[in-house]
């Protein structure tokens, strides 16, 4: 399955406000609200494809990432940092909500958060809609899934 992302590469903070949302700038920021949607920043690297009864699908499953050590050391302090606690309460939030999640897609390496992003666009990636799965209550680890089938 082709990755199709918005093919216009900007800054996070151009695709953060092209979607709408109010972009801090400071290094980091993984998430965004706004009051009908949540924005959740995925690096493109640790976006995996699979296929099930309904077809194809693309997913990050942040334990899946821990597994196989994408990010190295530095994800020790992942249940402490501020950032992590923010971006799943901010997918909790979607799941208790159903709200809208919205996807900016990071390029680089996964310590480049300076890099170029893209916006994700549903109606410009075959219709293939993301969601939230799974966010666990104790550690925050989340799963999130793009289909173009949620039935």
């Amino acid at each position: 399955m082709q990755q199709a992302v918005s093919h216009r590469a900007m800054s996070k903070t151009e695709a953060f406000n092209a979607l709408g949302y109010d972009y801090e700038a400071t290094r980091g920021v993984w998430t965004a609200e706004k009051a009908d949607a949540v924005l959740v920043t995925l690096w493109q690297r640790t976006i995996r494809w699979d296929r099930d009864e309904r077809g194809a699908f693309l997913y990050v499953d942040l334990n899946e990432l821990l597994e196989d050590g994408c990010w190295g050391e530095r994800i020790k302090a992942l249940p402490d940092n501020p950032r992590h606690l923010t971006r799943a309460g901010h997918l909790r939030r979607v799941l208790r909500e159903d709200a809208k999640l919205d996807v900016v897609i990071l390029l680089g390496p996964v310590d480049n958060a300076t890099g170029k992003s893209l916006v994700w666009r549903d109606e410009e990636n075959e219709g293939l809609t993301w969601r939230v799965v799974r966010v666990d209550d104790d550690t925050g680890h989340y799963r999130v899934e793009a289909r173009n089938d949620w039935s």
